[in-house]
């Protein structure tokens, strides 16, 4: 009997139950915020980074990260995303609150002009 066939089986069931037992905190999206100053070559930018599934209240984590951090002289945000996916709602959420960031409103009208 070959017992290799079985191995992924095994593997997916043991991932699946660790994960299972896994606050969900661990796999809730993370945010992290880098300001890149280059003047006098280019005005401020923030980098934000978000990674993991989004999750209800992954919102109010990116605001709370945004309000933490020196917004003085920024002129673009750049927003990167490493996710599977996650909850609708809340996705839609964090996308109108990304849309008030005036810089992101700006740069996207911008970005759109170009493609049409």
């Amino acid at each position: 009997m070959d017992t290799r066939k079985d191995v992924p089986c095994i593997f997916v069931h043991c991932c699946s139950a660790i994960l299972g037992v896994l606050p969900a905190s661990l796999l809730a999206m993370n945010f992290s915020i880098e300001r890149l100053d280059l003047r006098p070559i280019r005005q401020p930018t923030l980098h934000v980074t978000a990674t993991g599934e989004i999750l209800p209240g992954d919102t109010e984590k990116l605001k709370v990260a945004f309000d933490a951090i020196d917004k003085t002289g920024v002129r673009d945000v750049l927003l990167m995303f490493d996710s599977p996916g996650g909850s609708l709602m809340e996705s839609l959420e964090m996308g109108a609150y990304i849309a008030d960031i005036p810089a992101c409103v700006r740069r996207a009208k911008l970005a759109l002009t170009h493609i049409v």
